[in-house]
């Protein structure tokens, strides 16, 4: 009985490591800069540890420009950690930045070296050296009005550095 009770929990161990392991993905695993859009962060600090991570890496940043308050960036965020093999993709060929805006923090400085941005979230591509390659909304990683694996890697494919 004990032998079974015992086969029974290291089953149950292994389903829960696996459902916890799949929820795991590269989105979780980036640094605050990464994942979350805070009023209180520096963009210019934040941006200098996202430009050396992608010189060491050999990768581009994708400045992801928006806001807690911005629902779009709220379903782009949930499509990503979602979608694990989207998410590998996506922060294994990019270093990404995100950069609040909103009304407790306009971030006007740091934007004010940008193109204008007219909905968000917004995209900036830079190079390693902080050189902006790109600019685009989020139709970029959208069919139909709608975000879609084939898009993103579309949109990654096309942006980041052939190796």
């Amino acid at each position: 009985m004990k032998s079974i009770i015992s086969y029974c929990f290291i089953v149950l161990n292994i389903f829960i490591t696996a459902e916890l392991l799949a929820q795991t993905n590269a989105f979780n695993q980036q640094p605050d800069y990464s994942r979350i859009y805070s009023p209180k962060s520096n963009p210019f600090e934040d941006g200098r540890k996202a430009l050396a991570r992608a010189k060491a890496l050999k990768r581009r940043v994708l400045i992801e420009v928006g806001g807690e308050w911005c629902q779009y960036c709220h379903v782009l965020d949930k499509f990503i950690q979602s979608n694990n093999d989207v998410a590998d993709a996506f922060y294994k060929n990019f270093v990404v930045l995100k950069v609040n805006v909103s009304e407790e923090n306009t971030n006007r400085e740091f934007m004010s070296n940008f193109s204008r941005v007219n909905g968000y979230p917004h995209f900036f591509i830079t190079e390693s050296n902080g050189k902006v390659i790109h600019s685009t909304g989020p139709s970029a990683l959208s069919e139909k009005g709608r975000h879609s694996k084939k898009a993103f890697f579309t949109f990654i494919d096309h942006w980041k550095i052939k190796k």
